[in-house]
């Protein structure tokens, strides 16, 4: 299996479903634009002879590290991270599981793999705070 690992700067965003407004369904435009600064980050990385994955995938790493909001931080983890300099577990919303990945899984699609069906195994999953947001994501394929 062939390993590719891409790295998605930025403050992470979970995708949020699409809307109902008064001329029919649509997809706020946030969503849109990071969607795009995804592509853009994704094509970058690629080298320039990637085969796109068409058999199946195995997502070895998915880590996504949020910049801290200090209200969400006690005093205890303030310090705690700060003197560490270390990434600090995060506990709370948005869900890893669902809404995380769903944006740059979907970014990927026919450009890492054909689609994020194909993914059929997950080994490590994490969400952190960290000086630096971004996702990591490290991907084995056929």
């Amino acid at each position: 299996m062939r390993r590719i690992r891409i790295t998605l700067v930025g403050d992470p965003m979970s995708k949020q479903s699409v809307r109902k407004g008064k001329k029919g369904f649509y997809q706020p435009s946030k969503y849109k634009d990071k969607a795009r600064d995804y592509v853009r980050q994704i094509k970058k990385q690629l080298p320039k002879d990637f085969e796109i994955f068409t058999k199946r995938v195995h997502c070895i790493r998915f880590m996504v590290v949020h910049k801290p909001r200090l209200i969400d931080l006690s005093s205890k983890k303030k310090k705690e991270f700060f003197n560490g300099g270390n990434l600090l577990e995060k506990t709370t919303k948005p869900d890893l599981m669902d809404n995380l990945k769903k944006l740059a899984y979907d970014s990927m699609s026919n450009l890492v793999f054909e689609d994020d069906a194909l993914i059929s195994v997950e080994k490590y999953c994490s969400k952190w705070y960290g000086l630096n947001p971004r996702i990591e994501i490290v991907l084995e394929g056929e």
